[in-house]
């Protein structure tokens, strides 16, 4: 494809969709899906991939992780000081690639201290993850695979 950040919106999207990985194979850029079977084939993956402009990857090619450009639009926006489940993480990133508000993913608790984030009632670089575990655990077991 022509972009990762492009690819991981778009394939995001998907129902069934639990994780994209943006990366690169061959020199081109890629993104890894991680999807549930239960929930989409990879047959409709690879039709609405290429309905998009994006080709999938044919054989072995060796896969190289793009950590840096990771979560792209989730990295540039308040949402990546909050601990989110993969699936959370995926369905935001594409959200807000989309313009779409997706704070109705999170749960309440992550609701209100995105809150106190954007209120700057405390600081988002001194949030302790310890602070967060609990919840953190909870979303896991809801949001598993």
């Amino acid at each position: 494809m022509y972009c990762f950040w492009s690819g991981e919106k778009a394939l995001g999207s998907l129902t069934g969709v639990v994780k994209t990985e943006a990366g690169f194979s061959g020199g081109r850029e890629v993104v890894k899906v991680t999807y549930n079977k239960d929930e989409i084939s990879k047959d409709a993956i690879d039709a609405f991939a290429q309905r998009n402009s994006i080709s999938p990857i044919i054989g072995n090619a060796k896969f190289r992780a793009a950590l840096n450009d990771e979560d792209y639009y989730l990295q540039r926006s308040l949402y990546r000081y909050l601990p989110l489940s993969e699936v959370q993480r995926t369905k935001i990133n594409s959200l807000i690639g989309q313009g779409i508000d997706p704070t109705y993913i999170l749960s309440p608790s992550q609701e209100r201290w995105l809150q106190l984030i954007k209120n700057k009632t405390i600081a988002k670089e001194n949030r302790s993850e310890n602070s967060f575990k609990t919840e953190f655990l909870d979303l896991k077991r809801v949001h598993s695979l």
